[in-house]
Order: structure tokens, then sequence, then C-alpha cells
């Protein structure tokens, strides 16, 4: 677990630093000080940052139980979002860290059913979400302007969706 907790959220000790997840901080990170720590794994173009994605080997990550870590940059080759997964029962184990480390903004946390918390830090948000039928949990670090572009282009697709199927009746 201490490596768990001192690998995966080191916090600069600075007071207005963005989040440092795997020692790459949001909004400052940029692609090519990535390649200089890890070796990256091309994984297209984010449709909602226009930026480059990259996969990130976990098994260099030196994280108990990660499954997975998704690099996402804007434009500028900056980082602007972390998507990571992990089994589901890691739940307990991260969320005191996070709430250790982060602004508890919500939190849903029932016997059974999806479970969900949000942090904010800064600019940015970091998400939980561990949905009752599934093994994994997604546990995301997020500059505000990303997620806020993210919630206008899921809302364009769900009108132009909604639009589609009425003009079909």
């Amino acid at each position: 677990m201490k490596k768990l907790v001192l690998s995966l959220i080191a916090i600069s000790p600075l007071s207005f630093a963005s989040p440092v997840p795997f020692g790459l901080e949001l909004g400052k990170n940029t692609i090519s000080q990535a390649k200089n720590k890890y070796h990256l794994i091309d994984a297209g173009v984010n449709k909602y940052s226009g930026g480059d994605m990259y996969q990130l080997d976990v098994n260099e990550l030196n994280v108990d139980g990660i499954e997975s870590a998704l690099l996402i940059y804007d434009k500028s080759q900056i980082l602007t979002a972390v998507i990571t997964s992990f089994p589901k029962e890691k739940l307990n184990v991260l969320l005191p860290t996070l709430k250790k480390k982060y602004k508890l903004i919500k939190e849903n946390i029932p016997f059974v059913g999806d479970a969900s918390a949000k942090f904010k830090d800064d600019d940015c948000t970091i998400l939980v979400d561990a949905p009752h039928l599934s093994f994994s949990m997604k546990l995301i670090y997020s500059k505000d302007n990303f997620l806020s572009a993210y919630d206008k282009a899921i809302a364009q697709e769900e009108n132009a969706k909604k639009s589609q199927q009425e003009s079909q009746l």
C-alpha cells in the first residue's frame, strides 16, 4: 500500500500545484517530458482535447494493481487528463489516500450499487467511478477545461442522436 500511495499520488509541496499522478503534473507536463520518464505507447488523438494520447506501460509505474493508464494531452502538448483503471477492490485503499490529498466535493459509496467520488485540487477534478456490475474502477485526473469540453461534446452528441431519432419517426 505504501508503494501505491507514494507512486500514484505524488503532490508538489507548492500550494497551487496541480495533481501530479505518476510524477506528471497536469497543466504543465509536456509529451517530451513524459517520454523522458516513461515508454509511451501511441493511442491516437483525443476527440475532446484534439491532442495526442499515450498509454503507459503499467509495469513501469510500480503501482500495485493498476490495470491501465492513459495520458491525454491538449493541442499544445500539455497534459490535460490521466485516466487509470484499477480492480474495484482497490477502492477502499484509494479513497482514504485521495481524501488526505484533495478536497472532497461529493461521495456516493453505497453498500451495493455504483460507487463514485469527486475531488478538487486547484483547477483540476479527480473522479472515482466504480460501476456496480464491473470488476474495474476508473480514477481520472482532469483539468477542468478538458472536463468542460468533454461534457459539452457529450451533450452535443446526445442532442444530435435525439434529433436524428426524432426525424426518423
